[in-house]
């Protein structure tokens, strides 16, 4: 928004930087999105003309975005790893079946059970820690606290 109201006017980044007593490295970190001080916002707001709740609007936008983007990234990796894990399972899983299966034929010993249920047990709360089915302090509550802190 900063870049477009500059380019409106005709306006250089040293020549908004001059009016707003900032510095031109300021500007061109507020033109990539990065935050910006109330002051800064202030500066630019009385320079610009424009109400500074519009400028800390936008640039809070721009912050609950990038919080979100961030969000899904985590939320990408923590599937990808569960994912990953259960392939794992399924494949050791598998080996061990068909090792107890033909070393073991005379006595009819199934000791692979116990790893199974012991590994199952471990992939069934880390499907459980990321899809969180009951939850109550899962992704929808933390979205609620994020936006109750965010209205402060």
């Amino acid at each position: 928004m900063i870049q477009k109201l500059r380019l409106q006017h005709g306006w250089s980044q040293e020549h908004l930087a001059e009016l707003t007593g900032v510095s031109v490295r300021t500007i061109q970190r507020l033109e990539q999105g990065k935050h910006a001080s109330p002051e800064t916002l202030k500066s630019l707001g009385a320079v610009f003309g424009v109400p500074f709740h519009e400028l800390k609007s936008e640039d809070m936008k721009m912050t609950i975005a990038a919080m979100l983007a961030r969000e899904t990234r985590h939320d990408v990796r923590k599937w990808r790893g569960f994912y990953f894990h259960l392939v794992q399972y399924s494949i050791v899983m598998s080996c061990l079946a068909t090792l107890n299966y033909y070393t073991f034929t005379d006595s009819r010993v199934v000791w692979v059970i116990w790893s199974a249920l012991g590994w199952g047990l471990a992939v069934l709360f880390h499907y459980i820690g990321i899809s969180q089915p009951f939850k109550f302090f899962g992704a929808a509550w933390g979205r609620q606290q994020l936006d109750r802190l965010l209205v402060k």
